[in-house]
């Protein structure tokens, strides 16, 4: 289990990186667009609804599209991408392939591993992250890479 949380510890890092260049290229290009900023804001969100999820707290009520500055949705969306450690811990104490039932936003009761549900908010992170892009590039607005592997080239394997 050890070299899949090693495979999950990195690609949250990547996903942090990522967050973060992408703000970076909206306050650079695009501060004032609603539409990017409710996608960063987002990507914050549903890390906390999936980490809510994995930990089997039911917030009362949970916003998944909310309104917020760039700097907050900024800081939600790398600040919730630092709790790998709660990820971490929440995957080992019930295992990585343990399920987890939790309700969706259509009131749908659903079962997923703590190993599903990381790899969906990496991937939806991605996803969204790719809109974001899109829209910025629609205002030319240069964009940088935001791949994994140009991430992952830079990763110093040596710490």
């Amino acid at each position: 289990m050890s070299d899949l949380l090693d495979l999950y510890r990195r690609q949250f890092d990547y996903t942090q990186w990522a967050n973060r260049s992408i703000a970076h290229m909206i306050r650079s290009g695009r501060p004032d667009d609603e539409f990017i900023i409710a996608q960063l804001a987002h990507i914050g969100a549903v890390q906390q609804l999936w980490l809510n999820r994995i930990r089997a707290f039911k917030p009362e009520h949970f916003e998944v599209w909310p309104t917020l500055s760039l700097e907050d949705a900024t800081s939600y969306a790398v600040d919730e991408t630092l709790v790998w450690s709660a990820w971490q811990d929440a995957a080992l104490h019930n295992g990585l392939h343990a399920a987890h039932a939790y309700t969706n936003s259509r009131g749908e009761d659903y079962q997923s591993t703590a190993a599903d549900m990381m790899t969906q908010v990496v991937l939806h992170g991605m996803h969204h992250r790719g809109v974001i892009t899109r829209r910025l590039r629609d205002h030319d607005v240069a964009v940088s890479a935001l791949d994994f592997i140009h991430w992952a080239r830079t990763v110093d394997f040596s710490s």
